[in-house]
């Protein structure tokens, strides 16, 4: 069970005005590559869930429904980019967000087809009216861009997420000077993502 954590509630648009605008920043520090900046809105489907309780009593976020957010990519080196990436989801009185940021590898073949494999660190959001949990999100995926020209495409990608709700480690063994031995017991709730979207390159 999660212990009520009381938090501002973002609304959609906000985490996406401030994924943009961190992504802005980013732009400033990013070493000169012959790529720019990727931003993609991504609408798709989301399943999986996790059951959870606020203090105003016990909920569920389980289910497929749609979702929707936003990706921004900037460009590093060897199609290495960093990825920031926020998606929201509600099912019934639930929401769900997830923050994250990571690294994609792009491979360069096939012309203006171009697979990738991501992988993600976060937070996940669960909120109810006032109440919010938040906790660690994992996360890891693939896809392919689709580029009809050198500033316009399609992007499409699925993700697997799992976000931790608690952890507890029990000592086994001690001796000495020598390391204790843990067993480490995680309760992790697991959510696939299936999304599309446009994506534009900026100059």
């Amino acid at each position: 069970m999660m212990d009520s954590t009381m938090l501002a509630r973002p609304g959609a648009a906000a985490a996406i005005l401030t994924t943009l605008s961190s992504a802005c920043l980013l732009a400033t520090a990013a070493p000169v590559s012959a790529q720019g900046i990727e931003i993609a809105p991504i609408a798709g489907v989301r399943a999986g869930g996790a059951e959870f309780i606020t203090i105003t009593g016990p909920h569920v976020d389980r289910g497929s429904t749609p979702a929707l957010g936003v990706v921004v990519d900037v460009p590093l080196d060897d199609g290495l980019q960093f990825e920031g990436a926020f998606s929201h989801q509600r099912t019934g009185d639930v929401t769900t967000d997830h923050w994250q940021a990571g690294g994609l590898q792009e491979y360069f073949f096939h012309g203006r087809v171009r697979p990738f494999v991501t992988g993600v660190l976060g937070l996940t959001r669960y909120g109810v009216g006032g109440d919010n949990e938040v906790r660690f999100l994992a996360g890891a995926g693939g896809g392919v861009k689709l580029w009809s020209s050198s500033r316009v495409g399609l992007r499409v990608d699925g993700r697997l997420f799992a976000t931790i709700l608690d952890a507890q480690g029990t000592r086994l063994f001690c001796s000495g000077n020598s390391p204790c031995f843990v067993q480490l017991h995680v309760h992790a709730a697991w959510q696939g993502e299936f999304t599309a979207g446009l994506v534009v390159r900026l100059p």
